[in-house]
């Protein structure tokens, strides 16, 4: 949004966004602007450009503005496509486009330039506070897996048990747990060693995880 309000009154863009080449998957934003009209084709031909020349895997998820309209042009007749970098990396692309060729004057092409330097802090906290709730959410998972077999431990089950019981409460549905024990483990693991032990837990938690939902 503050991207978008950012755009000055001579600037000539018709459509304008940003692209973030992220290593899990591009993603960005892109909007019609001042009214303007941008076919569907025009955006997609854009869109196979970027992909392309930022070497993008798959398609990226894109926050669309406003409406695309059906016919109309078939491609930008200007279109500028400018690197956000910090230290010598790529972090993401700014791209403003308009129908018509050598649309855009000295003042805007300086403005935008301008922009793409000044985005480069804010992009990059934005990057980090990502990569940290990934972190979180990687930890908290981390915390809730048995590492042997992975399989939820007690702490997992015990929240997760207590939220299942009040929905079947709820909604009157039964709930069921099945509790299973390995017959003799203890003496398997004094007569074979722990190794062997671990291994036959592997198994079952493997077996488990087939016959499961």
């Amino acid at each position: 949004d503050t991207l978008f309000d950012a755009l000055p009154p001579f600037d000539q863009s018709e459509l304008a966004g940003f692209l973030v080449a992220h290593p899990q998957g591009a993603w960005g934003s892109f909007k019609p602007v001042r009214g303007a009209s941008v076919s569907q084709a025009m955006y997609k031909k854009l869109l196979d450009r970027l992909t392309t020349e930022l070497e993008l895997r798959g398609e990226p998820q894109i926050d669309l503005r406003g409406e695309l309209i059906d016919g109309g042009a078939k491609e930008f007749g200007s279109v500028q496509i400018l690197p956000v970098s910090r230290g010598g990396q790529v972090l993401a692309v700014l791209v403003f486009a308009c129908k018509d060729k050598n649309a855009f004057s000295d003042q805007a092409l300086a403005f935008n330039q301008l922009l793409s330097q000044e985005m480069a802090t804010p992009l990059e906290l934005l990057l980090s506070k990502e990569a940290l709730q990934e972190m979180h959410s990687r930890e908290a998972t981390r915390a809730s897996i048995d590492s042997l077999t992975g399989l939820y431990n007690l702490e997992f089950l015990v929240g997760f048990l207590q939220q299942q019981l009040l929905f079947s409460f709820r909604q009157r549905l039964p709930v069921a747990v099945a509790i299973i024990d390995v017959d003799e483990f203890s003496r398997a693991n004094l007569d074979h060693g722990y190794e062997f032990g671990d291994s036959a837990l592997m198994t079952i938690a493997n077996r488990l995880l087939h016959i499961t939902r």
